[in-house]
């Protein structure tokens, strides 16, 4: 909710690492929709940064945990590889089905059926392969989240790659044979 309670927690892992003698984590960044570093490619929510909504008001400032992180991690001299997840809505290509459907088909994953998961399926806490990865634009969005973390944070030394989380409930790979039927796929 602060910053001093992310200080505490980062600081407290770094010195755990070392008291156990291991020499580098790897940390879920993005994950649920949001991520605990400001992005121009993922749409905050309240869910690990909530301190704008502190009823005193007291932190507007939207935080950059990972910079604050890796700032901690090269002090210490351990490495930080950030995990990015895509299982949840990515505004870009909402935006794109939305104002351009014409040049948003094949986006959406389609089963065999020809209905999308969103039509045909419950996503399980907002998680879901919503896209087809296989699409272009998806592919597209996907790079621009990877390149947008690595340009901000590559000049750290205890940066040392970047690591994704491949999942049934994630875009980064189709979700089994009754998927990816669309004209294209």
């Amino acid at each position: 909710d602060d910053w001093q309670t992310f200080y505490e927690a980062g600081d407290r892992l770094a010195q755990y690492l070392k008291y156990q003698s291991f020499n580098s984590v790897l940390l879920g960044v993005a994950a649920d929709g949001s991520a605990i570093y400001p992005s121009r490619h993922l749409q905050p929510t309240p869910r690990y940064d909530s301190g704008v909504y502190h009823s005193s008001g007291q932190d507007l400032q939207r935080k950059d945990v990972l910079e604050m992180l890796f700032r901690i991690f090269d002090r210490e001299q351990l490495t930080l590889v950030p995990e990015l997840q895509f299982s949840s809505v990515n505004a870009a290509l909402e935006k794109l089905i939305e104002d351009q459907p014409e040049q948003a088909v094949g986006i959406e994953l389609v089963n065999l059926h020809g209905q999308t998961w969103k039509k045909s399926q419950v996503a399980a806490r907002g998680q879901a392969p919503f896209y087809n990865p296989l699409h272009p634009r998806v592919q597209e969005e996907i790079v621009n989240v990877f390149a947008e973390l690595v340009q901000r944070y590559q000049p750290h030394p205890s940066f040392q790659g970047v690591a994704v989380q491949l999942s049934l409930n994630g875009y980064l790979q189709l979700p089994g044979l009754d998927w990816g039927y669309d004209d294209t796929t």
